[in-house]
C-alpha cells in the first residue's frame, strides 16, 4: 500500500532452471546448477498488479495468468541455447 494505491506483489528467485521463494534455496540451487550444468544464471523476479475496485482476488488471478503465460518464455531465455 502506498497512499490510496494498493498492489499485489508476487516474487521469486530464479536459479538457472529452479525457482525458490527465498535466498537460502536460491544459493543451494545456484550451487547445484554450477556443479551440474556449469551455469550461474540468477534472477530476482517481481510481478506487481494494481488492486483496484475489482479487489485482491481479481489482482491475484491477473498475476497468476500473467506468470503462467510469461514463465515458459522466461525460462527459455534464462536457460539460453544449450552450451
Amino acid at each position: 500500500t502506498r497512499g490510496q494505491e494498493k498492489e499485489l506483489v508476487a516474487y521469486w528467485f530464479q536459479s538457472y532452471d529452479q525457482t525458490s521463494p527465498g535466498t537460502f534455496f536460491q544459493k543451494v540451487y545456484s550451487l547445484w546448477a554450477r556443479l551440474r550444468y556449469s551455469r550461474e544464471d540468477n534472477a530476482f523476479v517481481r510481478v506487481s498488479v494494481p488492486v483496484d475496485r475489482h479487489g485482491a482476488k481479481k489482482a491475484l488471478s491477473t498475476a497468476v495468468g500473467f506468470i503462467d503465460a510469461f514463465y515458459p518464455s522466461f525460462l527459455a531465455y534464462v536457460k539460453g541455447p544449450d552450451l
